[in-house]
């Protein structure tokens, strides 16, 4: 019977080398030695969890800040963590208000198409 050494899995396990270097600032040939076990900084394994928790916003959030739990966006509006986890509910009573009066209902589907 072959002793067949067990390698721990990597924290970058599942993720592609492009996308290791760019999430942690490197080339693609660091992110393939650390894919192969090499050892990497531990700044690099703190920001890649970061991202891979989806703890950072990324480039498809260009503009936006979250700083101690309010989002804001590139225009300088501000939402609370509160206000997002309301959102669905506003909506809601918005959508019932609306629907009470057809000229209502046309400006608020002509808001959520801008949206």
């Amino acid at each position: 019977m072959r002793n067949l050494a067990l390698k721990p899995l990597s924290i970058f396990y599942g993720y592609s080398p492009a996308l290791i270097a760019q999430w942690c600032g490197v080339s693609v040939a660091t992110a393939r030695r650390w894919k192969r076990g090499g050892a990497a900084p531990r700044p690099a394994l703190r920001l890649f969890g970061l991202y891979r928790d989806g703890k950072v916003l990324d480039e498809h959030w260009k503009g936006w800040r979250a700083v101690k739990g309010v989002l804001s966006d590139p225009g300088g509006n501000c939402t609370t963590q509160g206000q997002l986890v309301a959102y669905w509910l506003v909506m809601q009573f918005a959508a019932d208000l609306a629907r009470r009066d057809p000229d209502t209902v046309a400006e608020f589907h002509a808001l959520l198409k801008r949206a």
